[in-house]
């Protein structure tokens, strides 16, 4: 059988012109994970590589490039899953660089299967996982942009009754 890739930076419309900037990214990613199978690597491997690779584009809506949350914090989710149906994920994890490395050390402890917020994170940390600001000008610009009385008000019942 023949490997196959394939990567995606995420749903939506990109705005004007940011078009071929998510496909290089794309590219970048999918170009990450074929290295490592190139040098014989799994196919976890694999996808965690890639997956890495996108969460460090900022123009894409994964790690780096998530967009703020109401509060103005990014919060992150990543899963990953293998052949044999083991799972790992984390979810709502702020300040995290590179969450799928946390979903699939979960994987690999066959313990839990997913971790969530400050608990996740806190974990990370210990194990050596890096933290860092997830905020790029461009989402920092979009969340001032979109925040009304609701957001500013952190009020999630009028949020929810405007979605």
């Amino acid at each position: 059988m023949k490997p196959a890739l394939i990567v995606h930076g995420g749903c939506g419309t990109p705005p004007p012109g940011e078009e071929p900037l998510r496909n290089a990214a794309c590219g970048r990613a999918a170009d990450a994970g074929w290295t490592v199978l190139a040098a014989g690597g799994s196919a976890l491997d694999a996808v965690e590589a890639a997956v890495r690779q996108l969460e460090e584009e900022p123009v894409l809506n994964a790690g780096t490039g998530a967009y703020l949350q109401a509060d103005g914090v990014a919060r992150l989710d990543a899963s990953i899953m293998s052949s044999d149906g083991r799972a790992g994920a984390v979810v709502q994890v702020p300040t995290l660089r590179n969450p799928v490395r946390l979903a699939r050390w979960l994987l690999e402890q066959d313990a839990h299967v997913m971790l969530a917020g400050n608990a996740a994170l806190e974990l990370a940390l210990r194990l050596g996982h890096e933290a860092r600001v997830l905020a790029t000008p461009g989402k920092i610009a979009y969340w001032q942009d979109n925040l009304d009385e609701a957001c500013r008000a952190l009020d999630y019942e009028r949020m929810a009754a405007a979605w």
